[in-house]
């Protein structure tokens, strides 16, 4: 017999989905559309506090 998600893991799973969706789909990042002039370029850099997986 298995077990049931939880309500707040079967909530998440829908928000990571609709994100991922708008984030890869055909339309593009909406907010980056809005927000980021096209014209920008930036850099960042990832600094963890310990060891990890990206």
């Amino acid at each position: 017999m298995g077990t049931q998600p939880s309500l707040l893991e079967v909530s998440f799973r829908k928000i990571v989905e609709k994100e991922l969706t708008e984030d890869f789909g055909s339309g593009g990042d909406i907010s980056s559309d809005l927000l980021v002039q096209s014209d920008i370029e930036i850099s960042a850099r990832i600094v963890s506090r310990q060891e990890g997986i990206l």
